[in-house]
């Protein structure tokens, strides 16, 4: 007689034969090899390959192993993998394994009967469609085999393995296999091909694997693309900058420009021919060390400097770093980042010292992938051209990113990070494919269905053609990628976006419908969707700070004056209740006019002039303020003479091209300009004269909570932040001599306040308890700080971005979820 606890054993040890679907970043990763070291491990018998699904395990063993051995897969996958979904598969009919193999990749499956969904062995939620990974930076494995004296690899450029290197940069399609790469031109030599197809080297299927027999080779050009012949490129590179030249280099994702960044004669020419005369420079140096000489850096600053994405990292600047005053001007922070590449590493590691990486491209336009583009495009610009023959198929930024509370929040998502999805919250599982295409500036597009939302890289700004050319074919691309067919275009309200228009022309195309989404409303959905809410949350509170955004012409307002500010006002500065499903506006800054239109975007003085002339007409704020620097600068300036002044005036009162902006952008130019932290008649990029006011803050004036006093009107049940009081305190404060930092600190806590006060009201009279701080404004660390810091002390759940850009990179994403919890109502509805 067989006892209980033998039948235990006997159903524990038989012979079982199982199929697993493993989703998410998974190839290219060296996730099969890891999958096969623990079959070995487990006594699995089987196979592992990849599928346009993602990875397919086939196993034959007790079921206790098998259980232990996914266990083990799902707890312990290679660095650089991300598991996203185990989901029981349909065995093939082959069950006669006598050992455990690595397979061939086979193609898509549409069968119905090929995977059961329904029965799940693990349930993590799904994250991802996309089997293509992220461009990673040189792991120190392949660093330590390039700098070695002794191996086949030493100062070889492109040296890489499963744990680093190129992958979306390089592929045309998916899945990714080295013939569907720029890889398959080159032809592994023997010694390379061993260690592509041995399961235990960690160059197993390295889709870029290569060496300098076989692999991609560095040449030197000058300005006229003539070969500049030497033993080493990158030793002639590094002596040029040495030299105080600039050196275009083929990065992962496209061109860079590299100069010497302590050199500030070449900084100023790099300045010049790029027509970027202040935004600041990003430098690169050789390792973390160096890194904390010019920086103060945290474990968490140097965990994100040294991790796989290697992104540019924000962080404070020691005083040491006053010698590189050409690059970040007048700013606290300096963006700094470690080589990328082993190119990059070779470059840095000759000249040890700081060196500005920049990418190559002239002012709003791509940069240049291919040789030949670059010499077209950066003629006049670059004095020498290091490149090599490995192709480039999709064009990436450096990534921009900062540690707040302890966490990174990424403002510029692209190297690294892109395609990395984005988990769907719960409740979006029937959502129907949506490409949402994203704002016209500093887009990016979101591809968005039941599996996930997978955001482009950055695409930038889409003014110039060659962008708008560049963010179409890389849409296609994605397209591909994914086996992606919309059924819904989702696009921003405003009707003269380059996007909007896109968006037509994909809708004509796929002949599927339009939504339009709200900027603000988008935002704020993003917020929500990157903090996993639900899409049946009821309600939350946003709070939108941009420079602006289409309004909502359908929002509702109880009292008619906030009525028609609401309708023909455009947004920037709002309070709103919001759900996935609609948007409503409960009070936000007051409007002000855009003096001159579009010119109020680039030219700070014009806000100013206008909240002063909200207190009162220019001729007795000019008499009562004259000796102050901004007035006399306004009245002396030749285009901005008293006559100037009036006609302005006029256009105010008369509201011709002069249009109502709630902008809290404009709020922080017109600060900015006023109190003399920003004093440039335009400003020459997006955001400088708020960033110089951020910048400017007075740190013992900060801790002090002094702060000017905004306020509130209330119009029936909305809100209204009006100014005229701040302005007035700012003038008073400037007649007493106060300084600018001052200024600047006690607008920031000020403004802070009356943002957490009037939200505070609301979520107590709403019941409600979460708030989602987004918008391109809350990239100003001591404002979001602050009020974080009040919303949390009135125990209110505060959400804030991460993964996802706070600013327009992010709009993709909140597009996309409003029309899918619009679709998922109208397919609900239709049942």
């Amino acid at each position: 007689m067989i006892s209980l606890k033998q039948k235990e054993t006997t159903k524990k040890d038989a012979l079982a034969y199982k199929a697993f679907l493993i989703t998410g970043i998974v190839q290219g990763v060296g996730f099969r090899p890891t999958v096969w070291r623990y079959a070995k491990e487990n006594g699995i018998r089987g196979r592992v390959y990849n599928s346009q699904q993602g990875v397919i395990i086939e196993c034959l063993g007790s079921a206790h192993s098998i259980e232990q051995f996914i266990d083990k897969v799902v707890a312990c996958p290679p660095p650089l993998a991300i598991i996203d979904k185990v989901t029981r598969a349909k065995p093939s009919a082959n069950s006669h394994y006598e050992q455990f193999d690595i397979s061939p990749s086979e193609g898509f499956d549409e069968s119905a009967e090929a995977f059961d969904a329904s029965n799940t062995h693990i349930n993590i939620h799904l994250k991802s469609q996309n089997s293509i990974g992220a461009d990673t930076k040189t792991c120190k494995a392949c660093i330590d085999d390039v700098k070695s004296s002794n191996n086949r690899r030493t100062n070889y450029a492109f040296t890489n393995c499963t744990h680093c290197g190129p992958r979306l940069s390089i592929a045309h399609k998916s899945p990714y296999d080295r013939n569907n790469t720029t890889m398959a031109d080159f032809n592994q030599c023997k010694t390379c091909l061993q260690e592509y197809y041995s399961p235990s080297d960690r160059r197993f299927h390295a889709q870029p694997n290569a060496c300098p027999e076989c692999g991609p080779q560095l040449k030197l050009y000058d300005v006229v693309a003539n070969t500049i012949d030497c033993d080493n490129p990158i030793l002639a590179a590094a002596q040029a900058i040495k030299n105080g030249k600039i050196v275009a280099i083929k990065a992962l994702g496209g061109f860079q420009l590299a100069a010497d960044a302590r050199n500030i004669k070449v900084i100023e020419r790099l300045r010049q021919l790029k027509k970027r005369p202040l935004k600041p420079f990003a430098i690169m140096l050789k390792n973390a060390e160096q890194v904390a000489s010019y920086v103060y850096m945290n474990e968490n600053e140097k965990t994100l400097l040294e991790s796989p994405a290697g992104p540019i990292v924000l962080m404070r600047k020691r005083l040491l770093g006053q010698n590189l005053q050409g690059v970040a001007s007048n700013q606290q922070s300096l963006g700094v980042m470690l080589p990328t590449t082993a190119l990059h590493q070779l470059l840095l590691d000759e000249l040890g010292f700081p060196v500005v990486m920049t990418s190559a491209n002239a002012k709003g336009q791509p940069m240049p992938i291919s040789t030949e583009n670059a010499m077209t495009q950066l003629d006049g610009i670059t004095d020498l051209v290091l490149t090599h023959n490995r192709g480039i198929v999709q064009r990436i930024d450096d990534s921009v990113a900062r540690v707040y509370q302890n966490k990174t929040q990424v403002l510029r998502r692209a190297r690294g990070y892109a395609p990395q999805s984005i988990a769907l919250p719960p409740g979006f599982e029937q959502t129907p494919n949506i490409i949402a295409v994203g704002a016209d500036l500093k887009n990016t597009a979101c591809l968005f269905n039941q599996t996930g939302a997978v955001l482009t890289q950055h695409m930038g700004d889409l003014q110039d053609p060659s962008n708008i050319a560049a963010y179409e074919n890389a849409l296609v691309q994605y397209q591909g990628f994914l086996h992606f067919t919309p059924n819904l275009i989702s696009h921003d309200q405003h009707p003269e976006y380059q996007s909007t228009l896109i968006a037509q022309n994909l809708a004509y195309e796929h002949g599927c419908q339009l939504d339009s989404v709200q900027h603000h409303h988008a935002h704020i959905a993003s917020c929500m969707a990157e903090n996993a809410l639900a899409l049946d949350t009821k309600d939350v509170l946003g709070i939108a700070l941009d420079g602006l955004g289409f309004a909502n012409t359908s929002s509702h307002c109880d009292d008619s004056q906030s009525h028609q500010q609401a309708e023909h006002a455009i947004w920037g500065g709002e309070l709103l209740l919001v759900n996935y499903l609609s948007s409503t506006r409960l009070g936000g800054l007051k409007a002000m006019p855009l003096l001159g239109g579009d010119l109020a975007n680039q030219q700070p003085w014009r806000n100013t002039l206008a909240y002063l002339l909200d207190i009162d007409e220019w001729e007795a704020i000019s008499d009562q303020y004259q000796d102050l620097a901004a007035i006399k600068r306004m009245n002396t300036q030749p285009a901005l003479n008293l006559a100037r002044m009036n006609t302005l005036a006029k256009q105010d009162a008369a509201k011709v091209n002069a249009p109502l902006s709630s902008s809290c952008g404009r709020l922080f130019d017109a600060v900015a300009y006023l109190c003399g932290a920003f004093t440039d008649y335009e400003i020459s990029f997006e955001g400088q004269a708020s960033m110089a006011l951020e910048a400017a803050i007075c740190k013992e004036e900060w801790k002090s909570q002094n702060a000017y006093s905004f306020v509130i009107v209330e119009r029936g049940n909305s809100r209204q932040i009006e100014s005229e009081a701040v302005f007035l305190a700012i003038l008073n404060d400037l007649n007493q001599g106060v300084s600018v930092g001052k200024i600047s600190a006690r607008f920031h806590r000020g403004l802070a306040q009356v943002l957490a006060s009037i939200c505070i009201k609301f979520a107590t009279s709403l019941h409600i308890n979460k708030v989602a701080l987004s918008g391109g404004v809350f990239t100003n660390l001591y404002l979001l700080r602050a009020v974080q810091r009040y919303l949390e002390n009135a125990q209110l759940q505060v959400l804030t971005h991460s993964k996802i850009p706070c600013n327009d990179g992010g709009i993709s994403l909140g597009q996309a979820v409003v029309t899918a919890a619009r679709a998922i109502k109208n397919i609900q509805g239709a049942h």
